[in-house]
C-alpha cells in the first residue's frame, strides 16, 4: 500500500512539473516557473530514491553558453566512493559520468553499467532583458538575507565566486549556486537523495558530504524582475526540507 501510494505521489509531482513547461516568458513568471520545476523536482528525487531503494542524484549543470540542465539520475548501487566528485567527465554523458560496475555472481564477470537519468529540465540562460532566460543574483549582493531561520541557519548564503556587477543578474551559475564547483572544465553542482530519505551534498566546498545544505538564488533580468528581487531556493540536509526565500 505505501509503494502503491508513493507511485501516485511521483506521479502527480511529475504531472505538476511537466505542465509548467508552457508557461515559461517573462521575467517574474519564469523565475517562479523555475523554483516550482526545481522544487518538484527535489520532491521526486527524495520519492523515488525511497522507493526503489536506490540513490537519486540531482545534477545542475551548464550544458551549454545559452543552456542549464537539472537532471535526475538514478544509480543502482549505494556505494558512489570510485566517483571523483570535483572532476565529472560530462563528455559522454551523465548516464557515463557516474557509470558503476556490476559484478556477475556466478561467472565474475565485471560490467560497467550507466546510471540512468529519469528526468530533466532544461533552462534557458539569457544575457539580456528581452531573451528568455533564467539569470542568478550573487547571495553576497546588497540586500540578500544573510542569517536564515531554522532550519536551515546553518546554511550561509555565499558563493566563492562573484561576478564583475554583484549586485546586477547574472548567468553565471557559480554565482548563484552554493554547492555548485567548476571541475573538470565544467561547471555543476550535486545532491544525492538517499534510500533512507536523507539527502547529502555532493559537491561544493572541501568537505561536501559535511554541508549542512545549499542553495540556488534567482533573478529575473528583466526590469519587472528586478524590482521584484530575488528568489532563493534552499535545501537542507540532511531531512532535506525546502523552502523559498524572496524579499
Amino acid at each position: 500500500m505505501i509503494e502503491v501510494l508513493t507511485v501516485v505521489a511521483i506521479l502527480g509531482v511529475m504531472a505538476a512539473l511537466a505542465s509548467t513547461a508552457i508557461f515559461y516568458g517573462m521575467g517574474r513568471a519564469r523565475v517562479s516557473n523555475t523554483l516550482f520545476d526545481l522544487s518538484a523536482l527535489i520532491s521526486v528525487g527524495q520519492l523515488r530514491a525511497i522507493s526503489h531503494g536506490t540513490p537519486h542524484y540531482l545534477v545542475i549543470y551548464r550544458l551549454n553558453q545559452t543552456r542549464l540542465r537539472a537532471s535526475l539520475v538514478e544509480r543502482q548501487i549505494p556505494d558512489d566512493g570510485n566517483i571523483t566528485w570535483d572532476n565529472l567527465d560530462f563528455t559522454n554523458g551523465l548516464g557515463a559520468a557516474l557509470a558503476f560496475n556490476v559484478t556477475d555472481p556466478d561467472t565474475g564477470v565485471v560490467t560497467n553499467t550507466r546510471a540512468i537519468e529519469r528526468d530533466t529540465i532544461t533552462l534557458a540562460s539569457g544575457s539580456g532583458p528581452d531573451e528568455g532566460g533564467i539569470n542568478f543574483l550573487d547571495p553576497d549582493a546588497d540586500g540578500v538575507i544573510r542569517t536564515l531561520p531554522a532550519p536551515f541557519s546553518a546554511i550561509i548564503p555565499t558563493t566563492a565566486f562573484n561576478p564583475p556587477a554583484l549586485n546586477e543578474p547574472t548567468t553565471e551559475l557559480l554565482a548563484g549556486c552554493t554547492f555548485c564547483i567548476n571541475g573538470g572544465g565544467a561547471e555543476y553542482g550535486v545532491i544525492r537523495f538517499n534510500a533512507d530519505g536523507t539527502v547529502t551534498m555532493m559537491t561544493g566546498g572541501p568537505n561536501p558530504t559535511r554541508l549542512p545544505g545549499g542553495l540556488l538564488s534567482f533573478m529575473s533580468n528583466t526590469a519587472e524582475g528586478k524590482d521584484t528581487g530575488y528568489k532563493m531556493l534552499v535545501i537542507s540536509t540532511p531531512a532535506g526540507v525546502t523552502r523559498v526565500f524572496s524579499p
